[in-house]
Parts: structure tokens; sequence; C-alpha cells
């Protein structure tokens, strides 16, 4: 389910409730009055609030959520299923940026063991990053 739509049901956009509520209110009221409802009142500035939040953030031309992970299977399993819930709710995603990347370059051959085999599982890591991000990310 989209983003707009969850909105939508719990804000009740697409149908005035607020009216049908003020209408049911008057029929059933002794004195034929028309009372300020402030509670009613909020709700639908809340329902209009949400509805220009919603339209913000699902639109390409206004917003992009970037994800920063680490070269490292659990961090990359958290921003997948980020990515998927993103996408899902219609909230572009401009892509994943990935921190505390070892250069190879910076690394010599007297370099500890832990270190090199560091360096070699970050490679990895990077390889499934590019692969499932669709090469929409940047190791920083």
């Amino acid at each position: 389910m989209r983003l707009q739509d969850k909105v939508a049901i719990i804000t009740g956009a697409g149908t005035d409730i607020g009216e049908e509520a003020q209408t049911l209110r008057e029929m059933l009221s002794f004195t034929k009055k028309k009372k300020a409802d402030p509670l009613m009142d909020h709700l639908i500035s809340f329902r209009d609030r949400m509805e220009h939040a919603r339209v913000l953030l699902t639109d390409p031309a206004l917003t992009a959520f970037y994800f920063v992970t680490l070269p490292e299977a659990l961090p990359i399993a958290v921003v997948t299923r980020f990515i998927q819930w993103f996408k899902g709710f219609g909230i572009p995603v401009g892509g994943v940026l990935v921190n505390m990347v070892i250069d190879p370059a910076s690394v010599g051959p007297d370099a500890a063991d832990f270190v090199k085999n560091r360096v070699a599982m970050q490679q990895e890591h990077m390889r499934t990053i590019w692969r499932e991000f669709d090469g929409s990310s940047s190791s920083q």
C-alpha cells in the first residue's frame, strides 16, 4: 500500500468526513444552531497538512532520500529493507552513500592481515552494493 493510500485511510481524504459529522450533529441537536467544532477543525487542518507532506515527500522534483551505509552485511540488509519500504510508499530514493571504506591503494604489502582481510571483505560488500542499488551509490 502506498503512503498516500495510508494517509487517505487515516485522515479520511477523498471523503468529507468533517461535513458528514457536522451534518449528523446538527440533525441530532436539540438546538439548531451551528456550532464551531475546534476538534473537527483541528482534524481537518491535520488532514490538509498530511496531504501537503505526502505531496512533498513523493514528488521526485522536490525530494530524494539518500541512505548512508557501511560496507558490511548487516547495514546493507537494513538499507535494502528501508529502500524497499520507501519505494513502496512512493518516496523517491536518490542513492546510497557508503562510509568507512578503506582505500585498497593505501594498504601496503606490510599491512596487518586483519587490515588486508577487512579490505577484501569490504570489496566484496561493495560489489553487492553496486549490484543491489543499481550503481546509485558512492563510497566515502
